[in-house]
């Protein structure tokens, strides 16, 4: 094994990072941090004057920074009401709830020159990145993130004007973003991952596909980095070569191309970081100085800290840096063994993941134990994706797209499959860790224990040893299974977000649905359908009859439309241990909440009521039920009949809800309840998990 640790001029450029990244860090989080680094400061004066100056350098910086970027500065000045603004575009707009949403900053000489705003349009407003607007319309002041600027107000425009168009460098780069978006529009998930691999634009991707690269470790291909900007100069370099231009005349045009990827992929921390490194190597290139690759990571840690010290807590920029670091330690750490090219590739994504796995643990609280692997796959078709669809953009060649959208179709395959296999925490992490250091002399057992000791800490969990019906924590919503031993599997509902949803399959080792049941259409049933299209295969799907079929079909799409069926009260089946009968609907009702589908579950002697969000209309028609199990309707609200409640509750009620503002659950229901005495289980602390053994026992796993 052959580590490549800083030394020299290296090593003194990584120590200097450290240094600039500590008093930075410190200078921001107040007094406290002043404390330490007075303590600290003595030590480092007396050991290095250079490093204890520059420490001092960025304490000020820091301390600077954290003035400047306080918004109180602005509070006298503000109130609520009609405002009109002149500001400048620094982001660009989104969709968000009810319209579009983008930061600008004021400008002017007034007090509130520079004030970050967000700026809230019912249309699409038509604003670039760069481009100064007039806009008017209700104020709202008060502290909120967007786009990773924390703003001092939100301004609903009732009216928005562009001043002046974007100008130089800025207005080059939006026509090139905007290239990329006409080349590769974002009707397929191929489309949208290539403006992710280009230019690090994910705004046309769903959370669950982000997810997904996430848990895969494929996350960092559209987090834009050292690797994309490299192509992205090889494409301008190549074009250059049509041109008699000196060495020293490319290397300018190569700076100016690095910063116009930083505008095109707009400032991205890890493109900051990778553009500050790349030009760092081009200057040394001019000045016929060597400048080495771990000098150029202290060099431009350095360098942006000091000048925007506020990265030094951005997990973006953190991860770039030890992910660096780790490729640069690990580059050749397996190079003496054939084939080389593929040997190199898995030291460097091995040793990347292993710097980068303290932070992910902390941010996240697991790692993916198979990243190496999943990034080994992956990593060739997206340089290959990538370098086509800059040729794409550049020579307009229509075969590149098509050969682009198609590697970027192969890293999603890899990433679905990547994101099923199991994830690691820190025990997990310590156990191989241990087994690496007891085994490094010897290559192939150290990487055959490895992997002996990732499945035995992650293993998939299988089906349960008895009938389980869990309720599962997917925050203000429903989403039950029921799962049987020989892996049957039975959803009702997917509650409000596809993220928590996926999650919950995955906590019980759910790959497979045989049948899916929605009770009725509120975001807060249905909204996690996103998780199951095209990752869960799904064999039947019910939905409640005496309701608009249409608005199933556009929730559900054709493909599982085409396994879709409307159910009504007297609709049975049976799926594994569980014989499953509709009890409602047995009509047309007012509302949905009323029309939801009811199901009565017996399983094992034992009964389980799902009620949905029936209420009081809709429970007066219902049979007389008893259950062993209820799920309280409606997450437990007030519209449930307190009478009807008291005849049916039994041994164990479950509420299902999270965070909200409805007033979930009800206090006359958290009343009765209390008075009647079942076990009360709630999923706002986690799964609800209610096993049945037989001869009608019920016992409660966890809570």
């Amino acid at each position: 094994m052959k580590l490549r640790w800083p030394v020299g001029v290296g090593r003194t450029a990584c120590v200097a990072a450290c240094v600039v990244g500590s008093g930075t860090a410190l200078g921001q989080i107040g007094p406290v941090g002043l404390l330490i680094a007075g303590l600290i400061l003595p030590l480092l004066l007396r050991w290095k004057l250079a490093l204890g100056s520059l420490l001092m350098v960025a304490l000020a910086t820091g301390w600077t920074a954290s003035a400047r970027g306080s918004l109180d500065v602005y509070q006298g000045e503000l109130g609520s009401g009609l405002a009109v603004f002149e500001a400048s575009v620094v982001s660009d707009p989104a969709l968000a709830i009810g319209g579009w949403s983008f930061v600008a900053r004021v400008v002017g000489d007034g007090p509130l020159a520079g004030m970050p705003l967000m700026i809230e349009s019912a249309g699409d407003p038509g604003a670039v990145v760069g481009a100064r607007i007039a806009v008017t319309g209700r104020f709202v002041p008060g502290t909120t993130r967007l786009h990773r600027t924390t703003v001092a107000g939100r301004l609903a425009a009732r009216s928005l004007q562009i001043v002046e168009p974007p100008q130089g460098p800025i207005a080059l780069a939006n026509a090139l973003r905007d290239r990329v978006h006409r080349e590769f529009p974002a009707e397929d998930l191929s489309g949208a991952l290539m403006r992710g691999f280009l230019i690090g634009d994910t705004a046309a991707m769903d959370t669950t596909t982000l997810e997904e690269m996430r848990r895969a470790g494929l996350l960092h291909f559209v987090a834009v980095s050292g690797g994309n900007v490299a192509i992205f100069l090889g494409g301008v370099w190549l074009l250059l070569g049509l041109f008699p231009l000196s060495p020293r005349v490319r290397a300018f045009v190569g700076l100016a191309g690095i910063g116009l990827f930083v505008l095109v992929t707009r400032w991205e921390p890890s493109v900051l970081r990778a553009g500050t490194m790349l030009g760092l190597l081009l200057l040394g290139r001019l000045a016929g100085i060597p400048v080495d690759g771990w000098t150029a990571l202290g060099g431009a840690a350095s360098l942006l800290l000091l000048v925007a010290p506020q990265l030094i807590f951005d997990v973006g920029f953190q991860l770039s840096a030890l992910a660096t670091a780790g490729l640069l330690v690990g580059s050749h750490l397996w190079n003496d063994r054939r084939p080389t090219f593929l040997w190199r590739s898995l030291g460097a994504t091995v040793a990347a993941q292993i710097a980068v796995t303290p932070l992910l643990l902390w941010s996240f609280g697991s790692v993916p134990a198979f990243s190496a692997l999943a990034n080994v796959a992956a990593a060739p078709l997206v340089t290959f994706g990538t370098a086509a669809g800059w040729g794409r953009v550049f020579t307009g060649i229509p075969a590149l797209d098509r050969s682009a959208e198609a590697a970027a179709g192969l890293v999603l395959d890899i990433s679905s499959r990547a994101a099923q296999l199991p994830q690691v925490g820190w025990t997990g992490l310590s156990i191989v860790l241990g087994v690496i250091a007891l085994t490094r002399w010897r290559t192939w057992l150290g990487l055959g224990a490895t992997a002996v000791a990732l499945v035995a800490v992650s293993t998939v969990p299988g089906p349960p040893e008895q009938a389980t019906v869990a309720f599962l924590d997917v925050g203000q919503g429903d989403a039950t299974l029921l799962m049987s031993p020989a892996g049957d599997v039975v959803a009702i509902d997917t509650g409000p977000d596809p993220l928590a949803y996926l999650d919950g399959l995955r906590r019980h080792g759910v790959g497979h649905i045989d049948l899916l049941i929605l009770t009725h259409s509120d975001g807060d049933h249905v909204g996690g359908l996103e998780a199951v299209a095209d990752r869960i295969v799904v064999d039947r799907v019910w939905y409640p009859d005496f309701t608009e079929v249409e608005v199933w079909k556009s929730l559900l799409g054709p493909e599982v439309v085409a396994k879709a069926h409307a159910v009504r009260a007297g609709t049975t089946t049976k799926v594994g241990d569980f014989v499953i009968t509709v009890v409602s609907p047995t009509r047309r009702y007012a509302t949905d909440n009323n029309g939801s589908v009811v199901v009565w579950v017996e399983v094992n002697g034992a009964t389980v009521l799902l009620a949905g969000d029936i209420e009081s209309v809709g429970q007066a028609e219902l049979p007389p039920l008893a259950p062993d199990v209820m799920l309280v309707p409606h997450h437990g609200s007030a519209t449930s009949d307190l009478d009807w409640l008291e005849r049916g509750i039994g041994p164990i009620a479950v509420l299902s809800y999270g965070d909200n503002s409805y007033g979930h659950p009800a206090t006359d229901v958290i009343e009765l309840l209390t008075d009647l005495g079942p076990l009360v289980l709630r999923t706002e602390i986690g799964d609800v998990v209610v096993s049945f053994p037989g001869s009608g026992a019920v016992d409660v796993e966890s809570e």
